[in-house]
């Protein structure tokens, strides 16, 4: 048996009410410390009052748990189960939500194993991917979804190493690929399975990883930048860049309703406008310019952003641009600091005590003599 999601919001609420219901208790002791000659009358009927009130919703709450379902039989658990992911949501910006039901709805076909969706860097091919991997968790359409993040250089090891972790499958003194993939195959063979492949650089070989097309109930989505790859898949999805409506959405989930003001909104178009319609530049654009209500401010970040630079026009310019405008705003002493990250590969786990060591070597940290007030 396991919980119901309604239970378990109705416990948080009643922890939630735990912690109101301290307060109250703190501020009464309080109060009643203060009784020396004149009583705090009028701190007492506020206190008063808000405990009826309190109370009220204590009963309310008490009373709803006759309503709801406690526990519910639990669904039987597959040997890897969906892990959810915590992406942006995007129910309110269509141009990332529509591929999201496309993708669902590719998946219900069995014909259709291999899918593929393309598009710049920075375009939301990740948070569509995050958004897919939920709701599949939602409609039970798999039991095993099996979520990997490649990089250059990476590819049929790092999969087949996660489909065994998850698969719980004991490889040890195995050390031929093709028995490892062998094993692999034979766990999934029977499973409804989705394997979603995020950062897909190079042409992966599935047979190699234990992924077959005799699979029934398996499929696979790739994410990669390259249109070269639709020939290897049985289709396709471009991810574009956001509407301008979905762009506008963005913006104002940042930096709130200022954007609609005469003085803001001319210069909230241009700015939008220069970010193209990529939500990760959208995102720094409106994040330097949150709780910022100078015109002014505005119409200076629009300047550097239009300003030609001195890097190369390529299809990664606006990132470029917006990556720029916020190092540019860094101290000094914290440039070289983040600059030193260039030199891990992608996906490279950096502890901080380690990274905190190399900048006091390096002495970007000049005014700590000793390494503890380095990591201070």
């Amino acid at each position: 048996m396991e919980r119901t999601s309604e239970c378990t919001t109705w416990l948080d609420e009643v922890h939630e009410m735990k912690g109101k219901l301290q307060e109250l208790r703190n501020k009464y002791q309080k109060i009643s410390r203060c009784f020396c000659g004149l009583c705090p009358f009028h701190s007492l009927l506020k206190l008063g009052k808000t405990v009826v009130t309190k109370t009220e919703e204590v009963i309310a709450l008490k009373s709803r748990v006759e309503q709801i379902t406690i526990m519910i039989e639990r669904a039987p658990m597959s040997v890897a189960p969906i892990i959810r992911k915590h992406p942006e949501k995007i129910d309110n910006v269509p141009s990332l939500n529509e591929h999201v039901k496309t993708l669902l709805k590719l998946l219900n076909d069995d014909n259709l194993k291999r899918i593929g969706i393309w598009g710049l860097p920075g375009v939301g091919k990740t948070t569509v991917m995050e958004n897919l991997n939920n709701k599949v968790r939602e409609t039970q359409l798999f039991d095993n979804v099996f979520w990997v993040t490649l990089s250059k250089g990476e590819s049929v090891r790092k999969i087949q190493l996660i489909l065994l972790e998850q698969l719980k499958l004991e490889v040890k003194g195995i050390h031929d690929s093709d028995q490892i993939a062998d094993m692999i195959s034979e766990a999934l063979v029977n499973k409804r399975y989705l394997l979603l492949l995020d950062e897909v650089f190079v042409e992966i070989n599935l047979k190699e990883v234990g992924i077959h097309d005799d699979h029934e109930h398996g499929a696979v989505v790739f994410a990669y930048r390259d249109r070269d790859f639709c020939r290897l898949m049985d289709d396709h999805i471009k991810i574009e860049r956001l509407s301008n409506d979905d762009a506008r959405y963005l913006f104002r989930k940042i930096v709130g309703d200022i954007i609609d003001r005469q003085s803001y909104k001319k210069i909230a178009d241009r700015l939008l406008k220069e970010c193209g319609g990529m939500p990760q530049v959208i995102k720094l654009t409106a994040d330097g310019l949150r709780n910022e209500d100078d015109p002014s401010v505005w119409r200076q970040l629009l300047s550097d952003m239009q300003s030609p630079g001195t890097e190369p026009v390529q299809e990664m310019q606006e990132l470029y641009k917006a990556f720029r405008l916020i190092y540019d705003k860094l101290p000094v002493d914290n440039k070289p600091c983040l600059l030193y990250w260039a030199f891990f590969p992608p996906d490279y786990e950096v502890y901080q005590e380690y990274l905190i060591e190399c900048w006091k070597a390096e002495q970007f940290i000049v005014e700590a003599r000793k390494l503890g007030n380095a990591r201070d």
